[in-house]
């Protein structure tokens, strides 16, 4: 009788992590759908000049303005990410003690933002010099706009997906933010942040909306440990809608 050999590999001790991987994204409704990212993010001094980076992915169709994608507020600092007319992405920042905030409308090269495709967006403050740069990037590449003075109310509340004048109708997904500039080769790896796990880039804050989390928390992945809530929300607004 023929007696079938196995064959067995050992194990020599090397231990391998699952690839890293990006199934998940939140769902807003443009209606009152948003995540509560609460008080405890206050992390920029707009007045001491502070350097910071802000980015995100998201996804529209919608051609309506100051439809709140991002907004941090809560405390001193003031910073919003709003969809504006015909595909525009608009951005305010500043503080509570200044009048003027610095606002940024542009179209990318390639065209308006709001195709129903998923659509990276970072923005990056440099203060290192004692003056403050604001430069915008859309999908990677630098938008070529510059910052104009101009008034824009602002709000008081740390939310992902709906503001003072309403929300997105779309998805959001990682959404990071660093206490300082992040360097050309980063805005890269930023671009292409669904396949690339970020921890290596220290972000302050780092939300996946809905890898890993349970409802109803979305969890900061970041240093900062400042965990958001999603709010007029339920677990069917974490979807299998991603980036790439």
């Amino acid at each position: 009788m023929n007696i079938p050999i196995i064959a067995y590999r050992a194990n020599m001790g090397v231990q391998t992590s699952a690839p890293f991987t990006n199934i998940s994204s939140l769902s807003f409704d443009g209606v009152d759908d948003y995540v509560d990212l609460g008080s405890g993010l206050d992390i920029f001094d707009y007045e001491a000049n502070q350097s910071y980076t802000v980015s995100l992915w998201y996804k529209t169709t919608i051609t309506t303005s100051f439809n709140t994608i991002l907004n941090l507020s809560a405390n001193s600092f003031k910073f919003s990410l709003v969809t504006g007319l015909n595909g525009t992405i608009s951005f305010a920042a500043g503080s509570l003690t200044l009048s003027i905030n610095f606002i940024n409308k542009w179209l990318p090269t390639s065209g308006a933002i709001n195709d129903g495709n998923w659509h990276h967006v970072c923005i990056t403050q440099d203060s290192s010099g004692g003056t403050i740069n604001l430069t915008p990037y859309v999908d990677g590449s630098n938008s070529g706009s510059s910052p104009s003075s101009t008034f824009q109310l602002v709000e008081s509340n740390n939310r992902i997906g709906f503001g003072q004048y309403g929300g997105l109708n779309g998805n959001i997904d990682e959404v990071s933010i660093f206490d300082r500039v992040v360097t050309a080769a980063e805005i890269v790896t930023l671009s292409t942040a669904p396949t690339v796990d970020l921890t290596s880039l220290n972000p302050i804050s780092w939300y996946r909306n809905g890898d890993g989390d349970t409802y109803s928390t979305i969890t900061d992945n970041g240093s900062g440990g400042n965990d958001g809530t999603m709010t007029n929300m339920d677990a069917g607004d974490i979807v299998s809608d991603v980036p790439l």
